[in-house]
């Protein structure tokens, strides 16, 4: 039995699974599974020093349960496929979900 802060404090660290079975309401938002069948990771992925090192930083982010992450860069750096790079792993996918368009934020999810 848990109480209800548990069970909030739970679903804001796995975003995912709470969006997909317990009906959290993210319009816009894509849980990791959904996301990684999307367009967007057309490219092969080739993880240099600096993607690296920016895939590192999103994944200490999240680990620390940083509830947004907001990546900057040039086109086609590969800021979109470095984020998704950086959250595959069991135990962090759980817990993200990918906003294409920040256009579409609801600030009352967050």
């Amino acid at each position: 039995m848990y109480a209800a802060t548990k069970l909030a404090e739970w679903a804001k660290q796995h975003p995912g699974v709470a969006a997909r079975h317990l009906g959290v309401p993210v319009t816009g938002w894509l849980p990791f599974d959904q996301w990684e069948r999307t367009d967007d990771p057309r490219n092969v992925f080739f993880p240099d020093k600096a993607r690296s090192d920016l895939i590192e930083s999103i994944r200490e982010s999240v680990q620390r349960g940083r509830s947004m992450i907001r990546v900057l860069g040039r086109p086609g750096f590969g800021k979109t496929r470095a984020a998704m790079e950086s959250v595959r792993e069991e135990g962090l996918r759980q817990r993200v979900l990918y906003l294409r368009d920040a256009t579409d934020l609801n600030a009352e999810f967050i």
